[in-house]
């Protein structure tokens, strides 16, 4: 996925976040991350893949299938802890950024917990049981670092900030009142872009990292030497779903239920460009000495953070026509969520011996709600006396049904523009739906023990992306002759990879001479290891 951050910046971060300087492309990858789900579940589904649609009976499961927690014949309370590594290879595409830098974050995780109550009604046939439950479900946990580094010869983010304050035609008066956009502002606050004295055209402004020319027809720029370039991005958060359970075993023959789900979203990205001048021999001692602004190295920080909350509903059945075979099938609402949006931007400046300088933005927010698209999913599943079982589930979910709406009436036509972008009207397609396969299985070797593994599928739900999801899942569990189980678990996703644009293409003069901005391309595997102790009475 090609992402054009700087973009990103400008146009969804100008002014004070009026959604005509939105970027409706950068909302709706946006949009998609929140309707995403990546499951992490309890140590036992995520052992079988999560693959447990027709299964039901543990609390991780009640996420896939309400009617789950029908089947079992007893209640029971459960906590799931773990981590998650994330390991990224990140390098350049372009011949810029051209280290290949790995990174590993890792964070603690609760991806389910909670209990369920069986209430027995004495009946031999007809309503038998019902059951009451909470579990608290991770559905996606957002943990990436990305890390990018190597030197530029041609081109500088400061050059493209100044380059982009004078096509839009800035005045000084504007940026030093943060009265346009709050990245331009805060770079010129911070002396990182400057306006170029004695320049008769208009408002002409020029980064600390380059050196003006006229020879008194026109103006030019030129990088005052090789730059060091670094761009680290972190990605952290998680959407976790809160489910009220209701279930109902109909002769022990059908059981369905119901999930009220009400869904709470925290998403923060922390983006830092960082430039320096490269120490080289070249025509001086060191390349500070060629940088006539005394440019010795800059930082620009870039921080975004959304919350939401949402409500859904959630229904399903698992039928058992035969012994052994069990199906389910269940569907799920869309879900509408209030988002809230913050941004704050800041940067620092040293230049000269002695010179420093830095800038802070006001922070920005912006409110709108997002409807993500409804799902649903079937399962099949096989015990083998009591001894295995085998399961498959098929999962679906078309992006091209989100819509957003706005919280404030004047945004209307912006929403309304950003909806047709989705639908792929008057355009390209950017959104297609996600065919989502779990398969998995359980053995036990003798009653106590449980062997499990499973396997995940995923197509992208962007066009763009031709890369699909794959993960890997095994896991143990324990069940003691009395109340007490625990389970252990491990699963490894193989996700696409995503290419960035840090800054964009622009020109050097008045001869409109085009530099390409730097592109770098990641890598990323995600590791949850996760451990469930629980007990059932």
């Amino acid at each position: 996925m090609k992402r054009n951050l700087s973009a990103i910046f400008i146009m969804l971060t100008a002014g004070m976040l009026s959604a005509n300087a939105q970027d409706k492309i950068g909302l709706i990858y946006d949009g998609m991350d929140w309707s995403e789900n990546d499951y992490a579940g309890s140590s036992r589904t995520m052992g079988m893949g999560n693959a447990v649609t027709a299964i039901g009976g543990d609390l991780g499961s009640f996420q896939f299938n309400p009617a789950g927690s029908a089947v079992a014949s007893y209640s029971q309370a459960a906590v799931t802890m773990g981590g998650s590594v994330s390991m990224t290879t990140t390098t350049g595409t372009n011949g810029y950024f051209q280290n290949s830098c790995d990174r590993t974050k890792g964070k603690f995780i609760f991806p389910n917990g909670g209990f369920s109550l069986r209430f027995d009604t004495g009946n031999s046939t007809g309503l038998k049981r019902f059951t009451f439950g909470f579990t608290a479900n991770a559905v996606n946990i957002y943990n990436c670092e990305t890390y990018a580094s190597g030197i530029n010869k041609d081109s500088s983010f400061a050059g493209y900030a100044g380059n982009l304050a004078t096509g839009a035609g800035y005045t000084p008066v504007d940026l030093e009142k943060y009265n346009v956009d709050y990245m331009s502002s805060t770079l010129y606050n911070a002396g990182i872009i400057g306006s170029v004295e004695g320049y008769t055209g208009g408002n002409l402004y020029a980064g600390t990292t380059e050196n003006i020319y006229n020879d008194g027809q026109k103006y030019w720029k030129v990088l005052g030497g090789e730059i060091n370039q670094q761009d680290k991005r972190n990605i952290s958060g998680s959407k976790m779903d809160y489910l009220i359970n209701f279930g109902f075993d109909i002769s022990d023959i059908v059981y369905f239920g119901v999930n009220l789900g009400i869904t709470n979203l925290n998403y923060k990205v922390q983006d830092v460009i960082s430039e320096q001048a490269n120490a080289v021999a070249l025509e001086a001692p060191t390349d500070e000495n060629r940088f006539d602004s005394g440019f010795k190295n800059f930082t620009y920080n870039y921080s975004y953070q959304s919350s939401g909350t949402g409500l859904y509903g959630k229904f399903g059945v698992i039928v058992t026509p035969v012994d052994g075979l069990r199906i389910g099938a269940a569907i799920q609402t869309p879900t509408r969520l209030r988002i809230s949006e913050t941004v704050m931007h800041s940067a620092n400046h040293t230049f000269d011996d002695h010179g420093f300088s830095s800038a802070n933005s006001p922070r920005s927010n912006w409110i709108y709600d997002i409807s993500t698209p409804m799902r649903f999913n079937l399962g099949l599943a096989y015990t083998i006396g009591g001894m295995a079982i085998i399961s498959a589930d098929y999962e679906r979910v078309d992006f091209r049904s989100m819509r957003f709406r706005p919280y404030y009436g004047e945004d209307q036509i912006f929403f309304d523009g950003v909806n047709d972008v989705i639908q792929g009207l008057n355009g390209p397609q950017y959104l297609r739906a996600q065919n989502m396969v779990r398969v998995g299985a359980e053995v036990k070797p003798i009653p106590e023990l449980a062997i499990r593994a499973g396997y995940n599928f995923a197509n992208n739900g962007l066009v763009e992306i031709h890369e699909d999801t794959h993960a890997f899942t095994l896991g143990l569990g324990y069940d003691s002759p009395g109340a007490f189980f625990c389970d252990i678990a491990a699963k490894m996703s193989y996700q696409p990879s995503s290419t960035i644009q840090v800054y964009d293409d622009y020109v050097w003069d008045e001869s409109d001479n085009l530099i390409g901005g730097p592109v770098t391309t990641s890598t990323r595997r995600l590791l949850n290891i996760v451990g469930t102790i629980g007990w059932r009475f």
